[in-house]
């Protein structure tokens, strides 16, 4: 989990860098929008850390359904620290690829989800073999 959060915090701080380059260039910089930034990295890192302080303390209390599945306070962290680096990493991806002046096609990534069939014999989560 530390190297999730670690993750996110890069590209949080990669997004505000990149972003203040970018304004910089194109002469539209504003030490106040950097300001915010930080400040909302900040503030996330604070949150973050009670929020995992407290689910490492309950850590079997479901708090959430996230899709079709009860998860726990560090379960749900992960999947939304997770979804935070793909977007922030695609966003200092489009941001990295300006700066370098390479205009390299950068698009979003395919959202058609694919399903895998496991089969039963490989179901290594304990449950009775129900699909949740």
């Amino acid at each position: 989990m530390q190297k999730i959060i670690i993750g996110l915090l890069c590209v949080m701080l990669a997004n505000i860098l990149f972003g203040a380059t970018i304004s910089k260039f194109k002469k539209e910089f504003k030490f106040k929008v950097l300001i915010k930034g930080i400040f909302k990295a900040l503030c996330v890192v604070i949150g973050c850390f009670l929020m995992y302080l407290c689910g490492t303390l309950n850590p079997d209390i479901i708090v959430c359904k996230i899709g079709s599945i009860n998860m726990t306070l560090i379960e749900a962290m992960k999947f939304l620290f997770i979804t935070g680096i793909v977007v922030y990493g695609y966003k200092d991806l489009v941001k990295l690829n300006e700066l370098l002046r390479l205009y390299v096609n950068i698009e979003e990534k395919d959202d058609e989800i694919k399903y895998v069939e496991v089969p039963i014999e490989n179901n290594i989560r304990g449950d009775n073999n129900e699909v949740q």
